[in-house]
């Protein structure tokens, strides 16, 4: 069996994970290993090692599996693997800590930071590797807030620029029809924070607070 396991995904019964040690036995997420939940014995290793050191912050659907190839210090390469074609790809290249990575169909969001006190939404069609940035945020608690696209939507939050000064900190929620949208972004009035929204498509959740005790 695989002794050091990081990050997981899951996807239609299966699991996604990275894990492996280097030549001391000390662990490196190199590897990235299939898991079948109906022969959980079996793990199938992909053709995939690390470039940089790690494999971290995976996802996956029917025809894509993504991950960044990343250093612990922060930096590396966004990569997608093409489950139907076993073809791997770099997509972008970052340079300070770790995206979290969100994958619809054949597009895939993160929000990576850019400058000292920049971070930036990018969205891109694995097809084409063609992105575009799709929000800024300068000086923004909300670029460590991770984005979401699952099932033809795209969310993130942003603050409301309604809210009143010193008053409760309160949130909007964008949103995009990834499906012929026309790349209109909508707008939701939370009327409370929001921190890492998520969508299945239809229905959003997200949590109150930044990371830490009392978040609900």
């Amino acid at each position: 069996g695989v002794r050091y396991v990081g990050d997981t995904c899951s996807y239609n019964g299966v699991i996604a994970f990275s894990g492996g040690v280097d030549e001391n036995g000390d662990p490196l997420l190199k590897n990235i290993f299939l898991v079948d939940l109906n022969d959980p014995e079996s793990p199938e290793q992909l053709p995939i090692t690390a470039e940089r050191q790690d494999l971290f912050s995976l996802d996956m659907n029917d025809n894509w599996l993504v991950f960044t190839d990343g250093s612990r210090k922060g930096g590396g390469l966004v990569k997608a693997y093409n489950k139907k074609t076993g073809d791997l790809v770099t997509v972008k290249e970052y340079f300070a800590g770790q995206p979290s990575l969100s994958l619809s169909g054949d597009f895939l969001a993160w929000t990576e930071r850019t400058g000292t006190y920049m971070d930036k939404l990018y969205l891109c069609d694995l097809n084409t590797l063609e992105y575009i940035t799709v929000a800024t945020f300068e000086g923004s608690r909300y670029g460590q807030s991770k984005p979401s696209a699952k099932n033809g939507q795209l969310i993130w939050a942003e603050a409301d620029p309604n809210s009143p000064e010193g008053g409760p900190t309160r949130s909007v929620i964008r949103y995009v029809d990834l499906n012929g949208g026309g790349g209109k972004i909508g707008t939701y009035q939370a009327n409370t924070y929001v921190h890492d929204p998520v969508t299945n498509g239809k229905d959003w959740a997200w949590i109150d607070a930044d990371h830490g005790a009392g978040a609900r």
